[in-house]
């Protein structure tokens, strides 16, 4: 049995990825005054499980940007954005394909444009399935999925599947400013939009047998005063191997370069210092972390392409 903790001063809510070999995580951050601290949503379940000579490609985008008047706030929804799926061997067949979609606001945008790297271009995919929060004096936030396996295994492209993904017509709030590139709600620096895309093959040139776990759920934190802001759970009948090794990949939602630790333990004004604001993802006891991921600021708007605004995208 494996175990995960996640801690946050930001609320968060996020879903999970499983399986024996990589572990994939997703979360949702979203920044939320202490007032309104809380709790709930809907917990993990598990939604999908393949066994595969194989593996798994992920990708993912934010479908925010910021302004030079205030880069600390998501003010522009962007119309579409991209991402790339790389190291699917060519003999691949797809065992699975699942995409995701979240943001700001109280209604549920069920509906996506998907963009495939053969160029085909698939308008108004359904979501099988959406999730809401409707937090206290946020509108809200929402989450849906939906499998498009034989969308995707139709349109292999000239790379079998490998390529861009272009993922577009998401509605979702973006954070208002006015003239001054002030705040016109409290609430505005809580807005976010991004999208991932889960993909599982299958390959007769691989000779490592994987189990698949796909747990799926939508989940807000917020730690306070009286609250820690941590989550854990446990993820049963894992058979990990005496030598096996394992991969951890995540895509994390609103992330801030400048909420956790470092830099906040080192902030010059005392009243706004903070040594224990501590953003992580923890795994048996392990904090995951690398060079340009502390272990106490994993979540900083950051991934494998650089920089991503509010959007944290690892393997």
């Amino acid at each position: 049995m494996n175990k995960c903790d996640f801690q946050s001063q930001k609320t968060r809510v996020y879903r999970c990825l499983i399986k024996l070999i990589y572990l994939i995580c997703i979360f949702h951050l979203i920044n939320i005054p202490i007032l309104f601290a809380r709790v709930g949503g809907d917990q993990h379940v598990l939604y999908q499980e393949k066994r595969v000579f194989g593996g798994l490609s992920i990708t993912g985008n934010s479908l925010m940007q910021n302004s030079l008047v205030n880069p600390l706030v998501n003010s522009s929804l962007l119309a579409q954005s991209s991402g790339d799926l790389r190291n699917i061997p060519l003999d691949a067949e797809i065992e699975g394909a699942y995409l995701f979609w979240t943001g700001s606001g109280s209604i549920a945008d069920q509906n996506v444009d998907l963009t495939f790297t053969d160029g085909s271009f698939v308008n108004d995919i359904r979501a099988e399935r959406c999730f809401t929060q409707n937090l206290p004096q946020l509108n809200g936030f929402f989450y849906c999925r939906a499998d498009i396996t034989q969308l995707i295994r139709q349109r292999p492209g000239v790379n079998r599947f490998n390529g861009r993904y272009v993922v577009g017509d998401v509605q979702a709030e973006a954070g208002q400013l006015d003239r001054n590139g002030q705040c016109v709600s409290q609430d505005c620096q809580a807005k976010y939009g991004a999208w991932s895309l889960v993909v599982i093959y299958s390959s007769v040139s691989s000779s490592t047998l994987r189990d698949i776990i796909l747990y799926d759920g939508f989940l807000s934190l917020d730690e306070t005063i009286d609250a820690t802001g941590i989550q854990s759970f446990n993820i049963p009948n894992i058979d990990f191997p005496t030598n096996g090794s394992a991969q951890v990949s995540f895509l994390g939602l609103e992330g801030d370069a400048l909420l956790g630790v470092p830099p906040q333990d080192t902030e010059p004004n005392p009243q706004l210092r903070c040594d224990t604001c501590f953003d992580f993802f923890e795994v048996n006891g392990s904090k995951v972390n690398d060079g340009n991921n502390p272990a106490n600021n994993i979540f900083n708007s950051s991934s494998t392409i650089g920089t991503t605004l509010g959007v944290d995208l690892y393997t």
